[in-house]
């Protein structure tokens, strides 16, 4: 039975907050640190979208970072338009790359026009993608994102302390997606 927005929303975060994990501040992470995976500068920016003052990430609550996500990623990503886990794969994507750059990935995969916008050519090449019913999508998402990260470090080599795991997460989000469906 495919999830509902809602349940969809909620097993993708699950699966989010198992990879970002608690608090880092790694010397090479220009992000500087994070908790559950958002930065000080995201954390800043969404608590004075809701009027809130700052505060140190650190004392994100697991609730907060559940809100900010929502929010600023899976609504900004426009994850309530796709089925799941083409949903949660975009999620994914957008949390650690920005939700335009996942929309091109995911147009990418469908070659279509990469505008980032997920409007009826990207949701129909969706659709269709989806009824081939082999799977194709979810591995042609996944080497978007690959391509674009191997760039990334060969552009910016002291990232290259992140590839491997960034590699393994995006492992274990193809996974998730082709288990969650069915697929061996």
């Amino acid at each position: 039975m495919p999830l509902n927005n809602d349940e969809s929303l909620e097993q993708s975060l699950e699966w989010l907050l198992e990879e970002e994990g608690g608090f880092s501040n790694h010397p090479a992470d220009t992000g500087g640190a994070t908790m559950y995976g958002v930065t000080q500068a995201t954390y800043n920016a969404w608590r004075k979208s809701i009027k809130k003052t700052q505060q140190p990430v650190g004392k994100i609550t697991q609730e907060e970072a559940k809100s900010l996500y929502r929010a600023m990623y899976w609504d900004e990503a426009g994850c309530d338009k796709l089925p799941f886990p083409v949903n949660y794969m975009v999620f994914d994507g957008a949390v650690n790359s920005g939700p335009s750059r996942s929309d091109k990935w995911l147009q990418e995969a469908l070659s279509v026009k990469q505008d980032g916008i997920l409007g009826p050519k990207t949701l129909g090449a969706l659709e269709e993608a989806l009824a081939a019913s082999d799977g194709v999508i979810y591995y042609r998402l996944i080497d978007a994102r690959l391509k674009f990260l191997v760039a990334l470090v060969k552009s910016k080599p002291s990232q290259l302390v992140f590839l491997l795991g960034w590699m393994r997460r995006l492992i274990r989000v193809l996974l998730r997606a082709v288990a969650s469906v069915g697929i061996n």
